[in-house]
């Protein structure tokens, strides 16, 4: 812990600002791989196999893409404002999947009542544990990126 707090403090006359976030290199990390997965679950799931969205928790691993992209698009000065952008955008990944999966599986398979507060239970923990897993997974492969760039430079 104590050597990600070292890594994520700014450098001497640098500050980090939240209000300065590369939203565009954002959003283009994110749109690629959300596309691609909302077009697959729609797609097999108008097939009529709405049980696509209970592999959601494989499509987080779209999340490295998300972090490599941040790296690779962001103009940010500082190595930490990048990493930044990267655990956002991921995390946004997260919830986004979270969303999708359940909106299918609200409108797509039918939910007795008796079954409904668990489905509620198991859709936040879905929800949640996508933000932060996909967050964490853009910021480690969005490190592993920012490393490696660095020494080919």
């Amino acid at each position: 812990m104590l050597a990600l707090t070292m890594y994520l403090n700014p450098r001497r006359g640098y500050k980090l600002d939240i209000s300065r976030l590369d939203l565009a290199a954002m959003g283009y990390a994110v749109t690629g791989p959300l596309f691609y997965w909302g077009l697959v679950v729609v797609g097999v799931t108008l097939f009529g196999y709405p049980g696509v969205v209970c592999v959601t928790p494989m499509a987080w691993l779209l999340a490295l893409l998300v972090g490599r992209d941040c790296v690779l698009r962001s103009k940010s000065i500082l190595d930490s404002q990048v990493l930044l952008e990267a655990s956002l955008a991921g995390g946004f990944f997260g919830l986004a999947c979270g969303l999708l999966a359940i909106l299918v599986a609200g409108v797509a398979m039918p939910i007795q009542a008796d079954e409904m507060r668990g489905a509620l239970i198991i859709s936040i923990i879905m929800l949640l544990a996508g933000m932060i897993i996909s967050a964490l997974l853009a910021f480690g492969f969005g490190l592993v990126c920012q490393r490696r760039f660095k020494g080919e430079k």
